[in-house]
């Protein structure tokens, strides 16, 4: 995503890749082309349209807006607090009148699953059509939060007459010996994941950025947790995320529940149901947190003076018949030379390559400021990639760009 303020020079790039992992090659979409279905258009009432209206007239100094332009100005607010980016993304769901639409590589059934799906459940339950994609990677049950999505949260996506589940990328195996054995055989089809990360509302409001959904992204893990951000977005950019979920819902590589899945999901229904209500109510982790809907007018009409208002662009890697493209990696390459005053990069797994320092060296010698933040050994949860940075630090130091690393 680009954002950059309208009466500012300089090219000020903040960065969520929303990417699929592996090369472009010529694997071909895995399934067949399900019914096409479109996001619904932005509706003209309700709290989340009315903030998204208040975005439109503060722009109009700015020219260049229409309100239901997908090209016009967005108010942005970065969500770098874990237990904030939850309450947000709890915010938009409540808020919802219309349609959500939410995309995740993970999503656990923990404390943060469970409150995530609850709340779901209730805007489904309100009348409002709820389409969910998950990467199938999340569903290997190797954890008991995994167990508990496929087996239980799951079930009840399926059941819901206004929710609609997708997984992306599906093996046919879905026992994990099954599963490990797919893998060795089918390695450059099922290598291509869905990292995407969005929740968007109304088509008025998003939320896209580098948190799946679980404890580890909110900040309530007590083990471990993980550093990230989010930018919550209002206007235009939500039609944009729209549009890329669009491109996921209806492509080949999605699947639907079959009919027995769906039977077995409607038998249980009512018990998990249950079962999850009871669960929340115990949930010390979760006290700070609201259990059920509510209003969320005075944080809202609190937000939007504070809102950062500039353009976007959504950037992502597409899924089609053919393959997957490499759009991110191409945006990045044809924009970073643009950059004048300001580089900010964010990013956990860092090796630039011969042609990122040169591109980095290019930059400073042209007068433009980069700042680089990334992990250290110490914060860093892969360790492979750490052997591999370290190589690049000096580098990137000579360079001339400042490199920050994360202690822990």
């Amino acid at each position: 995503m680009l954002m950059n303020h309208p009466t500012q020079r300089s090219l000020i790039i903040v960065l969520m890749l929303i990417t699929l992992a592996g090369c472009s090659t010529t694997v071909r979409a895995p399934f067949e082309m399900p019914e096409a279905e479109w996001t619904q258009p932005a509706t003209t009432d309700g709290l989340l349209a009315q903030i998204a209206a208040d975005v439109t007239a503060r722009a109009e100094p700015l020219g260049d807006q229409t309100e239901h332009s997908d090209a016009g100005i967005s108010g942005f607010k970065l969500l770098d607090r874990g237990e904030d980016a939850l309450r947000w993304r709890l915010a938009l769901i409540d808020s919802a009148t219309q349609s959500i639409d939410t995309q995740y590589y993970l999503y656990h059934g923990d404390n943060t699953g469970l409150l995530f799906t609850s709340r779901l459940l209730e805007a489904a339950d309100r009348g409002v059509k709820v389409r969910i994609i998950i990467d199938d990677m999340g569903t290997l049950a190797i954890s008991p939060s995994q167990a508990k999505l496929r087996d239980s949260m799951g079930a009840l996506m399926v059941a819901h007459p206004n929710i609609s589940l997708r997984l992306f990328n599906s093996s046919g195996n879905r026992n994990l010996l099954g599963r490990g054995w797919s893998f060795a055989t089918q390695f450059e089809q099922l290598n291509h994941r869905m990292h995407n990360k969005s929740l968007t509302v109304d088509n008025h409001a998003t939320i896209v950025g580098g948190r799946n959904i679980g404890d580890e992204y909110i900040g309530l893990n007590p083990h471990f947790n993980f550093r990230d951000i989010d930018v919550l977005g209002f206007g235009p950019v939500a039609r944009q995320a729209s549009s890329v979920f669009d491109v996921f819902w209806n492509s080949g590589w999605v699947i639907t529940a079959d009919p027995s899945t769906q039977a077995k999901a409607e038998g249980i229904y009512e018990t998990q149901r249950l079962a999850l209500k009871q669960e929340l109510k115990q949930s010390e982790t979760l006290a700070q947190f609201s259990l059920v809907a509510r209003s969320w007018e005075s944080e809202f009409n609190a937000l939007t003076p504070l809102f950062h208002l500039g353009h976007s662009e959504v950037v992502t890697d597409r899924p089609d018949s053919d393959g997957i493209s490499n759009e991110v990696f191409d945006w990045v390459m044809e924009n970073l030379p643009r950059v004048q005053q300001d580089l900010l990069v964010t990013n956990a797994y860092l090796i630039p390559g011969t042609e990122g320092v040169a591109m980095l060296d290019d930059l400073v010698t042209a007068g433009a400021e980069v700042t680089i933040h990334t992990n250290s050994l110490a914060s860093q949860d892969v360790a492979a990639v750490n052997s591999h940075y370290k190589a690049w630090r000096k580098p990137i130091l000579a360079s001339g760009a400042s490199l920050f690393e994360a202690r822990h």
